[in-house]
């Protein structure tokens, strides 16, 4: 039974990806992170349309230093549902 509640994260509902301080009102289709030595980082959630520019962009963050250098790792958001759940 999964007791440790402070494992559990809330994917927001929309795409990280803002533009001249719009937001993106799509659903989030991939998780964003960084990979490094010290471990794997996540950074957002986009959708499929904002992926190229989303890698561009981070990819000028870490020439700055501004974010962790590592491999940039996009991983699909994989949704799970059930019948019913059985709480003790």
């Amino acid at each position: 039974m999964y007791q440790d509640k402070t494992e559990l994260l809330l994917l927001p509902k929309q795409c990280s990806f803002r533009a001249e301080n719009k937001p993106c009102n799509y659903s989030p289709s991939e998780i964003i992170s960084v990979i490094t030595e010290g471990g794997e980082y996540m950074v957002g959630v986009i959708c499929s349309q904002h992926k190229s520019l989303i890698r561009e962009r981070m990819e000028q963050h870490q020439a700055k230093g501004q974010i962790p250098g590592g491999k940039i790792r996009f991983q699909d958001i994989k949704m799970v549902t059930t019948n019913c759940m059985k709480v003790y």
